[in-house]
Parts: structure tokens; sequence; C-alpha cells
């Protein structure tokens, strides 16, 4: 990671990407989240990630997994200390439509 993202806070964007999955199992399987039907599927693998956009170059400082399990609360929460661990200071937070619920504005309120 370049020392310039480290230098001054950035403005990273968090991102919830949703990927279909068609297999037997998607009830069971813990790893493949639920959400609104697209794609002729309403299962899917889930992962989010925190980037910071630099000079046109796109730079992931946070990566997770998604299970239908952890809320996205916990998936900020979990996303904002590999940010910090990784050097990251946060300006602001651009949110993916993914993140706006009142459980992680709240959050981010009070985590300021």
């Amino acid at each position: 990671m370049p020392k310039a993202l480290r230098r001054r806070p950035q403005i990273p964007a968090l991102d919830l990407t949703l990927l279909p999955f068609y297999g037997a199992d998607a009830r069971d399987n813990d790893p493949v989240d639920r959400s609104q039907a697209k794609r002729g599927t309403c299962s899917f693998d889930a992962y989010a990630s925190a980037y910071v956009v630099r000079e046109g170059q796109r730079h992931t400082v946070a990566l997770m997994a998604v299970t239908r399990h952890r809320t996205m609360e916990e998936v900020t929460k979990e996303l904002l200390r590999q940010a910090r661990k990784a050097g990251i200071r946060v300006r602001f937070l651009v949110l993916d439509r993914g993140f706006y619920s009142v459980a992680v504005v709240r959050y981010l309120q009070q985590a300021r």
C-alpha cells in the first residue's frame, strides 16, 4: 500500500458485492446469504470491501466474507478495524446501498 494513503486521512468507500449462487443447499449453507431476487436467484455469495481511490487507482484496504449470521453493523466494524490496522485514518465514509441501515448509521455516529 502506498505510504501516501497513510499520511493523511482518507475517504474510504464500503462496498457490498453479491455473487449469484445457484447451488442446491442454499438455505442450509452458512456462507450463502439471502437477499432480494436478482439474476434468477435469491441466494448469494457475499463479500464486503473497503477501498480508497487515489490518483485514479483503487486500493483495497479491507476485505471480508459476509455470512447470513453477520449484521451489517458487525461488517462495518470489522472493515473499519482492518483499515485502521493497515494505517488508514478515516476522514469520512462513502457507503454502498447495502450498508444503509439504522444500525450502521447509529454505530457510525456513536463511533464518530
